[in-house]
Order: structure tokens, then sequence, then C-alpha cells
């Protein structure tokens, strides 16, 4: 195992993104670490301070639902990220993502929702449809939200497929974006266009 030090002048205050990058041949590698740089005098108080907030919660039949609640908990979390989709939990309603989205709630964790796929776990190609399909979910849970994203890392997705980030954008912003908007609007919830890897 090859280990190299090197140092880092302290950031000011929030939560960063620490980015290894390795090549291998013709192959790059890369690893994205986030970490956060505290204030001396910050005083923890679980949800009311506390700057961390977890992406990609899952909720589902064959998740440990409860365990998971409880975890966000005891850390302090506050905020978390949740998948809306079926594709996210892998039910054919959303009673169950109600019920562990309404303890969160009880909690006082911000909750932002997201929706990325269609039930039929393919990507959307028309707004209108997107738009139904993220009217169809909100309808259900949008009171227990602060806030709902479109979409995922669409300049993460541009490499998957081939496209040029230009490109794949230009299409995030007509499909998801478009069609995301007024069902999320309509919901009284904020919106968040999707965020991009960093790199």
């Amino acid at each position: 195992m090859h280990r190299r030090k090197f140092l880092l002048k302290a950031p000011s205050y929030g939560i960063y993104y620490a980015i290894l990058t390795m090549q291998s041949g013709k192959d790059t590698y890369k690893e994205v670490y986030p970490f956060a740089v505290l204030k001396k005098k910050h005083t923890y108080q679980y949800t009311k301070s506390s700057p961390f907030g977890i992406s990609g919660v899952h909720f589902g039949q064959y998740q440990p639902n409860e365990d998971t609640i409880s975890i966000l908990q005891e850390l302090g979390a506050a905020n978390v990220r949740v998948g809306l989709g079926i594709p996210e939990y892998a039910e054919k309603d959303t009673k169950l993502l109600k019920k562990n989205l309404a303890s969160l709630k009880k909690s006082g964790i911000r909750i932002n929702g997201q929706y990325l796929l269609l039930d039929d776990w393919s990507e959307p190609l028309d707004p209108k449809v997107y738009e139904q399909a993220i009217r169809s979910v909100l309808d259900d849970v949008g009171d227990l939200l602060d806030g709902c994203e479109a979409g995922n890392e669409p300049n993460l997705y541009a490499t998957y497929y081939g496209y040029s980030k230009e490109d794949y954008m230009a299409y995030y912003y007509e499909v998801n974006y478009t069609g995301a908007y007024p069902a999320i609007k309509d919901a009284g919830t904020e919106v968040f266009r999707s965020r991009c890897l960093p790199g």
C-alpha cells in the first residue's frame, strides 16, 4: 500500500468535498468525500444547529425503516434527501413512504424529496409525463416535504450516456426541471434544481 501525506489549509465554516482522483492506464477513477468544518464555539443541539444532512435515504418494504429513522435521530441529522419514485422504494403505492416521512417530520428533520425515474424505471422524455408522475406522488406526501428536487446529477448522466454535458443539461432543463416545476410549486414546497456532481 502506498501512503502519501498532504496538508490542507483549513477552509471557512461549512460543508466541503474532498475529491480523490486516481489514474489507471486509460481509466480515471474518482471518489468524492464530504466533510464539515465547524466554528470553534459551535454548540451542537441536534437538528437545531447541526450542519449535517444525509442524501439517498430509502424507505421500503425491504428496508430497515425504523432503524434508519432511529439512526438519523441519533446522529442529529438536520436534513435528509428521500427518493419518492417507486424505483426508489419498490412499493406499489405511497402508504409506507408516507408513514416513514411522517416519523421523520416529527423528529424535526428537514425533508427534501427527490424524483428521478418513472414507475417503469425509465428516464422521462416528455415534461408532461414527468409532471404528472411527480404530481401523483406529491398529492400523497407533499405536505410532509420541505422541498423537492427534480432529477439527479445531470452532468454525471451525460457521461453515462455519451452526451456532452451541455446537451444533457439542455435536456434536463427542458424535461426534468420544466416538467417538475409546476407540480412542486402547486404542492406548496420549495423547488430545487438537481445538484451536479463536483468536478
